[in-house]
């Protein structure tokens, strides 16, 4: 049976475009816009309760913001699977990493950002070994110190890395990736980071090799 889905995440480098792409063809009657630097949990009880206010027609709910709360998300679950009658839901968003795969799942998703071409790491995924992770998080703690974006492009790049190498992932394993990028928001270490996502991937590879 098809996914019947009840709204979209749409990602977009450029958030306020975007905003203004998904918002321009809906009557301003049937509009609620939450445009925010970060989306935090009062925001999403605003969402909630602007949600269950009664409509004669359908009404579309834009949501966009360069960061989402991670407690902020999850209050939204469950008005994102049930959403009332005649409410519809768009999530504008940088990247699909910021968005917790339980919403992701939820909704359908269109990538309208410019195609990025991610650095690959100092990595063979498809021969990790615990010497491997050993050696690449040692050549993280000796460099410089990175800016959190350039710990997050990294962290998206291993990502990449693993999606090209056929390693398949279930949910809690891109949750892993999901904390990590919010572990980058309090200036952790690269190597404390990655270490449980190369651990994790190294876990996958045995269980994979087990079954042949």
């Amino acid at each position: 049976m098809e996914q019947v889905y009840n709204g979209m995440i749409v990602l977009n480098n450029n958030i306020t475009q975007e905003t203004i792409n998904q918002s321009k063809d809906i009557p301003p009657q049937f509009l609620r816009l939450f445009e925010r630097d970060e989306f935090k949990i009062e925001d999403s009880h605003e969402v909630i309760n602007e949600a269950y206010i009664a409509s004669e027609d359908t009404k579309t709910i834009v949501i966009a913001a360069n960061s989402y709360n991670h407690f902020a998300q999850n209050a939204l679950l469950k008005v994102l699977e049930e959403p009332p009658s005649k409410t519809r839901f768009v999530l504008i968003a940088r990247n699909k990493t910021s968005i917790l795969p339980t919403i992701r799942s939820r909704l359908q998703i269109h990538d309208h950002r410019n195609p990025k071409v991610f650095e690959e790491l100092d990595l063979d995924i498809k021969n990790l070994s615990l010497k491997s992770i050993y050696v690449f998080l040692k050549s993280l703690d000796s460099a410089s110190n990175p800016s959190r974006d350039t710990t997050k492009e990294r962290i998206q790049s291993l990502l990449f890395m693993i999606k090209n190498s056929n390693i398949k992932l279930d949910d809690g394993d891109l949750k892993s990736f999901d904390e990590a990028l919010e572990v980058n928001q309090n200036y952790q270490k690269d190597s404390y980071i990655f270490l449980p996502l190369l651990l994790m991937i190294l876990r996958n590879l045995k269980a994979k090799n087990a079954k042949k």
